[in-house]
């Protein structure tokens, strides 16, 4: 997690084991950012104390891969005919989403998943 773009970034103490990029799981290291924002075009989407699995040992080709989790209480789509360059369309209920880390039950130095969720679901 690079200290440049995200300088209040703090290297939490549970570990993360990734998988799902077509290679074997590796255990990484999960960082908290306090505050995560993603621009669109309904506004700003802000994400409070954001936990993200990180791994350097990987070239993924790209910064960084956001979770599809992150998004469970919204809808999204990526708008790419007819433009010059794609939009991220979010639609969402609260301006502001948390992360949590859920640990496994035999292991508490590993994470089992993060969470996301709003301070107060949406009705409907």
């Amino acid at each position: 997690m690079s200290k440049i773009v995200f300088p209040e970034t703090e290297k939490a103490d549970r570990k993360f084991l990734l998988s799902g990029f077509g290679r074997k799981p590796e255990v990484v290291d999960i960082y908290k950012i306090p505050e995560f924002f993603i621009k669109n075009v309904k506004g700003i989407l802000t994400f409070q104390n954001l936990y993200m699995a990180s791994s350097f040992g990987r070239n993924f080709g790209c910064d960084l891969i956001l979770s599809a989790t992150m998004f469970k209480h919204m809808d999204y789509s990526i708008l790419n005919r007819k433009r010059n360059t794609s939009v991220l369309k979010i639609k969402y209920d609260r301006d502001i989403y948390y992360t949590q880390l859920i640990l496994k039950q035999k292991n508490s130095e590993f994470t089992e998943k993060i969470f996301s969720f709003s301070a107060v679901e949406s009705e409907g």
